[in-house]
């Protein structure tokens, strides 16, 4: 899931030349993933994976959506009269 996201932004950025490196999730907000255990012996399973939390996903997911809707927004036509 990360490295395709990582990968969606590559692609942002090539196309737009958008500097999108904050949106990425770095290496220390990964962690095994958990497939088991036995609580009675106290052990964990680990899949072999690195995963990411998934509210934490979901905000680096809405920060780029935001970013380029806030982005792509045009500046507001003034009302009014001047003030030359």
């Amino acid at each position: 899931m990360v490295d395709d996201f990582h990968s969606i932004l590559d692609a942002i950025e090539k196309t737009t030349n958008a500097d999108v490196r904050a949106f990425r999730v770095p290496p220390d907000e990964l962690h095994p993933e958990v497939s088991g255990g036995n609580y009675l012996e106290g052990t964990i399973d680990y899949s072999g994976r690195m995963v990411i939390e998934r509210s934490r996903f979901a905000q680096k997911l809405d920060a780029v959506l935001g970013y380029f809707q806030f982005v792509g927004t045009k500046p507001k036509k003034e009302i009014g009269f001047g003030t030359s």
